[in-house]
């Protein structure tokens, strides 16, 4: 576990510090047309759902690691509440994602509906095959 989290932690470190060394690696893009963006204190997390892209990067800034998609599901009949299979390459090391939205309606005062939605984020360790959860219940932000 620890060596999965100091991996991931070691990513999003040379994200914000260099993005010239990942150029052989997962593309830095433009997060482009998100509609869903999901930010804790050292990453974020953006997708497009209609083309089926998710980006990872820092908070603050509109360009990210953009993830090589192995499936991209949504899960009932609720928008935002998506199964995400997907994988990022960092010095010749490819890392499987699994990431996992949950919305819910709720109602404000007025009677008015929104979402809530939250993101939680495993990794799958190469060791076992098994996935550990790395980031728990991140706070999203819908485009509507």
């Amino acid at each position: 576990m620890k060596k999965i989290l100091l991996m991931a932690t070691l990513l999003l470190g040379v994200i914000q510090f260099s993005n010239t060394l990942l150029a052989a690696d997962s593309p830095m893009t433009a997060i482009e047309n998100p509609v869903l963006v999901c930010e804790s204190e050292g990453a974020k997390y953006a997708f497009e759902g209609f083309e089926r892209r998710v980006w990872q990067g820092d908070p603050g800034v509109e360009e990210g690691l953009e993830f090589t998609i192995l499936s991209f599901k949504q899960v009932k009949r609720i928008a935002y509440d998506w199964r995400v299979k997907a994988e990022l390459e960092f010095m010749e090391q490819k890392m499987e994602y699994k990431l996992r939205t949950y919305s819910k309606i709720v109602l404000d005062d007025n009677g008015s509906a929104s979402f809530n939605v939250k993101l939680n984020v495993f990794i799958k360790n190469p060791e076992t095959s098994k996935y550990q959860k790395v980031l728990n219940k991140i706070p999203c932000q819908t485009s509507e």
